[in-house]
């Protein structure tokens, strides 16, 4: 059986990075050809939203609705969930991490915020 060339396996915009195993098989691995880093991490606001946008739309449930005012539910659970595990909100470059982002998209402006929002709007067992 002959193996593929690396240099026809990927598309046009990918390069091949190695192989990986896929079905019980070594296939080329192709990624994305490095055009900026797209990471969150390194993102404006407007890029997250954009390249978020398709995810959310193809969502029923809170990604769809973010909601940045109110006491709902989807919100309180967000506030609950991040206000507890405070992540970085800087790089060291300067630029918003993705968590950062996160928080700004629920309309809060720090982990502390989220948590204090949490505590008082939470449901008691």
């Amino acid at each position: 059986m002959a193996y593929k060339s690396p240099i026809k396996a990927c598309w046009k915009t990918h390069e091949m990075i190695g192989t990986k195993m896929k079905d019980g098989r070594r296939v080329p691995n192709c990624v994305p050809k490095d055009k900026g880093n797209d990471s969150p991490a390194t993102m404006t606001s407007a890029e997250y939203s954009k390249k978020n946008a398709k995810m959310r739309k193809d969502h029923d449930g809170p990604l769809n609705k973010q909601k940045t005012k109110g006491k709902s539910g989807e919100r309180t659970s967000f506030a609950c969930r991040f206000g507890k595990n405070p992540q970085p909100m800087k790089e060291d470059d300067g630029t918003p991490t993705g968590y950062a982002h996160a928080l700004k998209r629920w309309g809060f402006g720090s982990p502390e915020a989220a948590r204090s929002f949490c505590n008082k709007n939470k449901k008691k067992k």
